[in-house]
């Protein structure tokens, strides 16, 4: 697959989180950030292509770039093939990404309303937080958790032998991993 170069804006910065369930056990990992931005796409020679997408990020490039809501972006990613089904993003194993603007730099982005305004979750909290079932609509474009950093795409595996993750059972559930208390929450 070619290298995918995309620009724009960061719309949110979610959890990447991984449920592995089996049995009664359920055992949480998160690697990294997905980030929500506003821009464009491009392959090749093609021309740009306009549009909102997800990227997934480690955790090494967020904690050097600290990534924020309102952040001018761009990079290089590839697609995620279908057999990589713990990715919930568009675009991986993102490399060169710079930060071009800071929202705050450029005073164009208004803050989010509250509780959106909290820093995104470190990979370790993310795993430890509470998660409960979201209405898939939240998430979408316009949505009213798609700016939040405690909603996500949580990627879930049922496993009959937890020694091999590939071979279970694979869904992709939006959840949100922030307080209980939260005005905005929808359940489905």
């Amino acid at each position: 697959m070619a290298t995918t170069r995309f620009w724009g804006t960061v719309v949110s910065v979610r959890a990447r989180l991984t449920l592995a369930k089996f049995e009664s056990e359920t055992y949480p990992t998160s690697d990294g950030h997905y980030l929500l931005i506003n821009g464009t796409q491009t392959v090749g020679a093609n021309p740009p292509e306009p549009g909102t997408f997800l990227v997934a990020v480690g955790p090494k490039a967020h904690e050097e770039k600290r990534f924020a809501v309102g952040d001018l972006v761009r990079g290089d990613g590839d697609p995620v093939p279908e057999t990589n089904r713990d990715v919930c993003a568009d675009l991986y194993r993102a490399r060169t990404v710079h930060v071009l603007a800071r929202a705050k730099d450029r005073n164009a982005v208004r803050e989010p309303d509250p509780p959106r305004t909290d820093t995104p979750l470190t990979p370790e909290a993310a795993t430890l937080a509470s998660r409960r079932l979201l209405a898939p609509a939240n998430l979408e474009p316009g949505g009213v958790c798609e700016p939040c950093p405690y909603g996500t795409t949580v990627a879930v595996v049922r496993l009959s032998d937890p020694r091999d993750m590939r071979r279970g059972i694979w869904s992709k559930v939006p959840a949100c991993l922030g307080p209980a208390d939260c005005p905005h929450y929808q359940k489905p």
